[in-house]
């Protein structure tokens, strides 16, 4: 006689029966030929059918045991029974295996569970529900409300989710593969909500922008099922879900009539909410709001709750309120040097500075060169300089430089220009004289002057701001102390990443000279700062 480990019939709502190893501390099957008939027991072969039993082969509509090839069909639950291969499936026209066995009372999912095509097996004859020292075993064990997901994997790969009551502890908590005899953890819904976690945004391991939460805005403290659910950006949230288990999880529980809400228009109503988000997002230093995520069972009742909490730590971008630009002009240039060169981004030789003398990175574009400061307004390339070289001593031309900044709302070039009639405080000012209209391009955020290019004998030495020099130094190493930098003898190449690369002169004040990106330079020495160790 085959001895099996019997686990009881589970609650009779929404369950999950696992398979089952095979232990010699089990119980033995009941299917011996004497078994007595008592409390709706029936001998196999025989007619007894007490309380709403059958014998063999007959299906019993109500509540109550049988053994047996008897299949039970109580409140719409398909029964499970083992064999000397596992746990398979009944589906009513003959058994499966499966990976996990299953039953359950919902409709919708028999209909899943009949779409997985699988052979059907040989049935047999282990019978739960048998006597246990005289005493039947109770078909409810352990009743609990919080329900238990158990995930099932088709021979096709598909995923579906099945519920238990809490009260199921099936070894453990555990389902077994039948295949492997591996086994695996219940998901219970917290654990599937967990991918809903904090975030902290512009710091740490997270460099990120807070996001808008624009999806979320829409559906604020509204319940939603798989349709509304759709609609939201889960990469808002935080969730890494690459692989798309959550949303299908979630999808199906959405499916079965739960429904999901985010936010609580008790705490917060839906514009306070995406006033606090961008209050969040503009301050940065540690701002943070919560968004309330609520589960609801069909009938409406709250399932499962969470806070998840979003912090922006980034530092807040101060507003430019003004915005000093330094140039060199005029620029003298060889005769028969290249006219190529000087309409490289590289040679825009500008510095802008904000109201705190802090850096505002830019794009430069150095455009073409004409005989006028008129026609270098105008732009027009029919009227410019037709040549590779500059090949004419003594002439003087005329070059547009465009610098483009980031477009954002702490600098707004338009903005600034029309503020300046009303705040002296605001300003843009090209060496010490302030822009106008025709200076600023509004939608490409961008300001242009004018330099001069003369052809002469000799290059200009381009200015690099330098203030009063302080005398250099000795100590007792190869290298001389300048101020708080020392400067190392040694030869070597320094690489221009993929961002332009100011320079600064031996006071450490920022200059008007850069170098362009992706280019590589020969260098004859280093420095390094005495106090700090900072090359």
């Amino acid at each position: 006689m085959r001895k099996i480990k019997y686990a009881g019939i589970a609650a009779a709502t929404l369950l999950t029966i696992a398979p089952v190893v095979v232990t010699p501390a089990t119980v033995k099957a009941a299917t011996q030929q004497t078994t007595t008939n008592v409390q709706g027991q029936n001998q196999a072969g025989q007619p007894a059918n007490v309380q709403g039993q059958s014998n063999n082969d007959q299906p019993a509509n109500v509540q109550g045991q049988n053994s047996g090839d008897q299949q039970r069909n109580v409140q719409g639950i398909q029964q499970v029974t083992p064999t000397p291969y596992g746990w398979h499936l009944n589906l009513g026209n003959g058994w499966y295996p499966g990976k996990y066995a299953i039953q359950t009372t919902s409709k919708a999912i028999n209909k899943v569970e009949q779409s997985i095509a699988h052979k059907p097996v040989q049935k047999t004859h282990a019978a739960p529900g048998t006597d246990q020292g005289g005493k039947k075993t109770p078909a409810n064990v352990n009743k609990h409300k919080a329900p238990l997901i158990i995930r099932l994997i088709s021979d096709a790969g598909d995923t579906l989710i099945k519920f238990a009551d809490e009260g199921q502890r099936l070894l453990g908590k555990k389902v077994v593969n039948k295949d492997t005899g591996e086994e695996e953890d219940v998901v219970t819904i917290s654990q599937l909500f967990d991918s809903l976690s904090n975030s902290n945004y512009g710091s740490g391991t997270n460099s990120a922008v807070m996001p808008s939460f624009s999806s979320i805005n829409g559906i604020y403290g509204k319940s939603l099922d798989a349709s509304g659910f759709s609609s939201i950006h889960l990469q808002d949230l935080g969730v890494d879900d690459k692989d798309g288990t959550f949303t299908k999880d979630i999808n199906q529980l959405l499916k079965l009539g739960y429904k999901i809400k985010f936010g609580d228009t008790d705490k917060y109503s839906a514009a306070d909410f995406a006033k606090l988000v961008n209050t969040t997002r503009e301050n940065g230093h540690g701002a943070h709001f919560d968004l309330p995520v609520t589960l609801y069972d069909p009938k409406g009742t709250s399932v499962y709750s969470k806070d998840l909490v979003f912090t922006n730590n980034a530092a807040p971008q101060s507003v430019v309120t003004q915005m000093n630009i330094k140039y060199d002009t005029p620029i003298n240039v060889e005769v028969g040097s290249s006219t190529v060169k000087y309409q490289l981004s590289g040679e825009g030789h500008a510095v802008v500075t904000d109201q705190n003398g802090d850096p505002i990175d830019y794009t430069a574009d150095p455009g073409y060169f004409y005989s006028s400061e008129t026609e270098a307004r105008k732009g027009d390339n029919s009227t410019s300089l037709k040549s590779p070289t500059f090949s004419k001593k003594g002439a003087t031309y005329y070059q547009p430089v465009t610098l483009t900044f980031a477009k954002g709302k702490n600098l707004n070039v338009g903005t600034l220009l029309q503020n300046m009639d009303k705040d002296k405080s605001n300003s843009i000012k090209l060496n010490g004289t302030e822009a106008s209209q025709a200076d600023v391009n509004n939608d490409k955020n961008s300001v242009t002057f004018i330099r001069e290019i003369t052809v002469g004998a000799e290059k200009t030495q381009i200015s690099d701001n330098n203030e009063q020099k302080q005398p250099a130094k000795t100590n007792n190493d190869d290298g001389v102390i300048k101020g708080d930098w020392k400067i190392n003898k040694k030869s070597g190449v320094v690489t221009v990443n993929n961002k332009l690369a100011r320079l600064y002169n031996d006071d450490n004040n920022l200059t008007s000279r850069s170098l362009a990106p992706d280019t590589d330079w020969k260098t004859d020495q280093y420095r390094t700062n005495v106090k700090t160790g900072e090359i």
